[in-house]
């Protein structure tokens, strides 16, 4: 049986553009895996140095909390050593420092 030749010119043009429309399908799939790796990569590197600077941050505050913690023993140090200091010079100057409220000598010239 002979296929009627206006049947067989829609049968090719679908299949024609069936052909077409799966090599532009393929193609823009190709497209988007192109596009996602490019994607990946990039994010990729942004959680690299996002993780180096989270890292140096954390190194810097631990560095910094350290150096706090120093000062304050520095601190602490300087202060327990010149307390007796202070207290030896509060008690050696009591004695020898005229009252405020002046009058000077302390009655030697009566």
């Amino acid at each position: 049986e002979a296929e009627n030749p206006r049947r067989a010119e829609l049968r090719a043009k679908r299949e024609a553009c069936m052909a077409g429309m799966k090599h532009q399908l393929e193609t823009s799939l190709m497209e988007m895996q192109d596009t996602a790796k490019c994607l990946l990569t990039e994010i990729g590197a942004y959680v690299k140095v996002t993780h180096d600077v989270m890292y140096n941050y954390e190194q810097v505050l631990e560095s910094q909390q350290t150096e706090a913690q120093r000062l304050e023993d520095v601190s602490k140090t300087v202060a327990s050593a010149t307390n007796p200091f202070h207290e030896q010079q509060s008690v050696t100057m009591g004695g020898n420092v005229a009252p405020s409220s002046g009058g000077g000598g302390g009655g030697a010239g009566k």
